[in-house]
């Protein structure tokens, strides 16, 4: 990344509100130890957040475990609640290694379970029940063998929840495989069984997914569609009490090793598919491309890469949609020190994805993989970054931030005009300047680095400097606001 000579005041334009070290609550658990990987998976329904542990060594090394964090009504802050992992636990079960959950119900993986023979896996179905959550069901496919690794991807959607085989063989070696199992009631049963068309070897279908409003969306990063590990997605939707694949979807720009489908995301009309390996502007710098639903049929709207983005930096090795709201993970991005990790948020505004930040750990470090998992619950941005070594080598870590202010801010931008703002070297003033020579009025608030608000004034007719008082050194944020609209950026004070 270029860096920007202290000897100079440099304007910047961006349409970010806040980006960089913006102070977050850092989530790690009170018994947290190296190895657990704390944060490589995590879901959230308010006012829980379920984060997983699947390397801690409960019953001997990588059993597992989940830890659930509780909104504590003061500050926005989550406590850390409680710890849940399955009595039959055992040596490398892996237990926690992806979930899902609602407000009621949960779903996680234990792929390295051998209750069938060696790994082949299980999940477990948790309630809430009197505010706690516990283990009610543990799941296994009527056909479970050895190998098979079912579990190694869950995603719940109302009463149907979904589980990936990533490594069943039905279909030649490690072709893959999804589970459905539904709920009547409290009972979970088996109802189909799902398969790709076309399917091949060592696809590994199953190994990514994620569903929503009747959809189940499932990335396969290793398939030939545009080369050796080019990668597909499959959508899949319950037609006439069948669930059948409605679409196959891979880029007119794919390449061989991009690996699309290596996340996925489907919210209503939209979803996003990472392709963290994808070479269009550097290598490995990744891309995510996002597809919109029209009428019945689904269309590849947009594509997306991160201007700053860097060899290796893995852009969209995590995405997460809610509604109109993207977040996208590069946890090799190297900001902070290499793979120290990044997360940006984008939303759609005017027909198009906006950047509406770039977010790095406020205590980031080298090898923290920050942004490894993403999830947008309006009004928060969760991410995990299992590489974190507070208590040990990739003991982990989670952050969660308040983002509401951060959107209602971005929604609106001048349409007519470009307002620059700039401080004055001599005399503490910041400047306003139009770029068509024309001004009005317009107030203007200034944020430090951690989103404090340092000024709050207003610009008059003809007036094109005002005296905020005298402002800190180094990076400082403002928000303009009109009757046009809200814009924003950011500029640099010696």
């Amino acid at each position: 990344m270029r860096k920007i000579p202290l000897s100079y005041i440099v304007f910047m334009i961006s349409w970010q509100v806040l980006s960089g070290q913006i102070v977050g609550q850092n989530l790690v658990p009170y018994d947290n130890k190296s190895g657990d990987f704390f944060g490589q998976y995590l879901s959230m329904n308010y006012p829980d957040i379920l984060i997983s542990a699947h390397q801690k060594n409960i019953f001997g090394y990588a059993s597992g475990a989940l830890y659930v964090y509780r909104a504590n009504g003061e500050n926005d802050g989550f406590n850390e609640f409680q710890m849940i992992f399955p009595a039959d636990g055992h040596v490398e079960e892996f237990f926690g290694y992806s979930m899902d959950m609602d407000d009621t119900w949960a779903i996680t993986g234990s792929h390295h379970d051998s209750d069938a023979g060696g790994s082949s896996g299980s999940a477990f179905i948790l309630k809430k029940e009197n505010s706690l959550w516990t283990i009610f069901k543990k799941l296994t496919p009527n056909d479970a063998s050895p190998g098979d690794e079912f579990g190694k991807a869950v995603s719940l959607d109302g009463n149907t929840v979904f589980a990936g085989s990533w490594l069943d063989d039905d279909n030649g070696s490690n072709s893959g495989s999804v589970y459905v199992f539904e709920r009547q009631e409290d009972t979970w049963t088996q109802i189909t069984k799902l398969y790709p068309d076309p399917f091949a070897a060592y696809d590994q279908f199953g190994n990514f997914m994620a569903a929503d409003d009747g959809y189940l969306l499932v990335g396969v990063p290793e398939n030939t569609a545009n080369g050796p590990r080019s990668g597909c997605a499959y959508l899949f939707s319950k037609r006439t009490g069948q669930w059948q694949q409605v679409d196959r979807w891979f880029p007119e720009d794919g390449e061989e090793g991009a690996q699309f489908g290596q996340s996925v995301s489907i919210s209503g009309h939209r979803a996003a598919v990472g392709a963290y390996k994808a070479d269009g502007f550097c290598t490995d710098c990744g891309a995510v491309y996002l597809y919109r639903k029209n009428g019945e049929e689904w269309e590849n709207d947009t594509t997306l890469v991160a201007a700053d983005v860097q060899n290796g930096d893995h852009f969209g090795s995590s995405v997460h949609l809610q509604d109109d709201l993207l977040a996208v993970g590069a946890y090799f991005d190297d900001d902070l020190g290499m793979n120290s990790g990044s997360v940006y948020l984008y939303q759609f505004i005017h027909d198009r994805w906006e950047l509406l930040s770039k977010i790095n750990a406020s205590d980031g470090r080298a090898g923290d993989a920050f942004g490894s998992s993403v999830l947008v619950s309006f009004p928060y941005l969760v991410t995990g970054a299992y590489g974190k070594s507070q208590n040990g080598f990739f003991s982990g870590g989670a952050y969660v931030y308040r983002i509401d202010g951060l959107v209602s801010a971005s929604i609106e931008k001048f349409r007519h005009r470009e307002l620059l703002l700039y401080p004055t070297f001599f005399d503490n003033r910041i400047c306003i300047r139009s770029n068509d020579g024309g001004f009005y009025s317009a107030d203007i608030l200034l944020y430090d680095g951690n989103g404090r608000l340092l000024f709050s004034g207003a610009f008059r007719t003809g007036q094109h400097c005002l005296d905020p008082g005298h402002l800190p050194a180094g990076l400082i944020y403002y928000k303009i606001i009109t009757s046009d609209g809200i814009s924003s950026g950011k500029l640099f004070r010696l």
